[in-house]
């Protein structure tokens, strides 16, 4: 969709900063977003729906543009059942995969999902024994094949114990694996590791120091457990992310509830090789801040991002931390608003900015909708969602010469401007004749008219 002005689909600037924004996506029942990405010209939200599809709840994607606007949508699952997707990865192909759980006849088990770039599926596997069985998290393996983990009831010594199942590029299982003692042991997060073994990542309540500890497990390309860690105090420590650094080592994001501030902080664990702890750090306030996803920065840092009870405007809010090399906090960001939201993924994009994943319940269609927000490289965010379908702009007069003209509109329509980084440099309802100067350069327009809107890319010429 075109305003008639001089509009380009990209900038031709390499380093142009992307716009920044918060948008919604669901109906008018509850609808979750827990992972995202980035992806070529926009981003994929994922995680679930019972606004939309055949099931009770369903698997959904949403797939934007660069300025959060849908391109298409998608419910994945069955009429007779609950299907949840946790997590959402690029893959070698160009399309995605989905990792989650299924639920029938009160019994629960992991799927894997395929889908193509365009957002149809292309398989769906389950995985599991006669009890539960959940996935929480997945990989790509160097061989095109897969590796979820999560926890199993049906196997292992424990209820539950940590679950891994490894498969070919189709999802068939070529192995599966429990790790774990006769307590309750979880995998949350796994990484294909460079020497073609794999990481997992989540908490035990069977080892450990405290009540339950962050569980590290190394494997080799077979799934055999070659060593494990845990890291925590007296109380209660959950790790929900990990990475392998550029020295081989890992960084582990997650809380805690035996160091810190309040009543749980953030919790950053920096190991070697061989997991052994170089440092940790916590960050927080006097409440509760709950770590869920951590991300290697460019510059060698680190970002953080989780839900915070301490600092924002409402009950919950998105809360994002970044550190450098060693865990020192260089700044932190909450978003939200007066209502519930919550943040669970973090993932860095083009323009060394950021892009989150979650589910609010201060705005949207339902009590809860799937939340997607992308901020600029510190954490800011200068366009928000006003709510409504998107409203078609009434049209604009091409643009020569750095002069704007902008029709007559009804007194209810105004105007934004944004730089690349999404800053409003104007605001405006035009009146007759109205005629604005502009430098030449890049921006995003934005039409607001009677609660709806519309953004779109703009070039001013010289």
């Amino acid at each position: 969709m075109g305003f008639g002005i001089c509009l380009f689909l990209y900038f031709p600037f390499l380093l142009l900063a992307l716009p920044t924004f918060e948008r919604t996506f669901g109906g008018g029942a509850d609808d979750f977003g827990h992972s995202a990405l980035a992806c070529p010209g926009g981003y994929l939200l994922c995680g679930w729906t019972y606004s939309f599809g055949s099931g009770d709840a369903n698997r959904y994607l949403v797939r934007t543009d660069e300025l959060g606007d849908t391109i298409w949508t998608r419910a994945y699952g069955a009429r007779s059942a609950d299907d949840n997707g946790l997590k959402v990865k690029a893959t070698f192909d160009g399309g995605f995969v989905i990792a989650g759980y299924s639920i029938r006849s009160g019994r629960a088990n992991m799927t894997l999902t395929k889908i193509a770039a365009g957002g149809d599926s292309l398989w769906s596997k389950e995985y599991g024994g006669s009890l539960d069985d959940m996935a929480y998290a997945v990989d790509q393996a160097p061989d095109s094949g897969f590796i979820i983990a999560g926890a199993t009831y049906s196997f292992g010594a424990g209820r539950p114990n940590v679950y891994a199942v490894r498969t070919d590029a189709q999802g068939d299982t070529l192995w599966t694996r429990t790790c774990g003692g006769s307590d309750e042991d979880y995998a949350f997060a796994v990484t294909a590791t460079r020497d073609s073994g794999f990481m997992l990542c989540g908490w035990t309540r069977s080892y450990g120091a405290g009540m339950a500890d962050i569980y590290l497990i190394k494997t080799d390309a077979r799934g055999d457990t070659e060593w494990t860690r845990t890291y925590g105090g007296a109380e209660d420590e959950y790790g929900h992310a990990v990475r392998q650094t550029a020295d081989g080592g890992y960084i582990i994001g997650g809380s805690t509830l035996s160091f810190g501030a309040g009543l749980a902080d953030f919790y950053l664990v920096r190991t070697d090789a061989n997991g052994d702890t170089l440092w940790t750090r916590t960050y927080g306030g006097d409440t509760s801040d709950l770590g869920h996803s951590v991300e290697l920065t460019e510059d060698g840092g680190f970002i953080m991002a989780g839900q915070t009870s301490s600092f924002g405007a409402g009950s919950w809010d998105a809360w994002l931390v970044k550190t450098d090399s060693l865990g020192n906090a260089l700044w932190t960001q909450a978003v939200g608003d007066t209502g519930d939201d919550r943040c669970f993924s973090v993932r860095k994009t083009a323009d060394h900015g950021y892009v989150v994943a979650g589910s609010t319940g201060s705005t949207g269609a339902g009590a809860f909708d799937a939340w997607l927000v992308k901020t600029d490289s510190a954490g800011r965010v200068a366009i928000t969602e006003s709510g409504g379908p998107a409203a078609r702009a009434p049209g604009f007069t091409t643009i020569a010469r750095g002069v704007l003209c902008l029709p007559l509109s009804p007194a209810s329509t105004h105007y934004s401007l944004f730089d690349p980084a999404g800053r409003r440099v104007l605001r405006l309802r035009p009146g007759p004749n109205d005629i604005r100067r502009l430098t030449a350069g890049a921006y995003f327009i934005r039409l607001t008219s009677d609660g709806r809107s519309r953004t779109d890319k703009l070039i001013v010429l010289p």
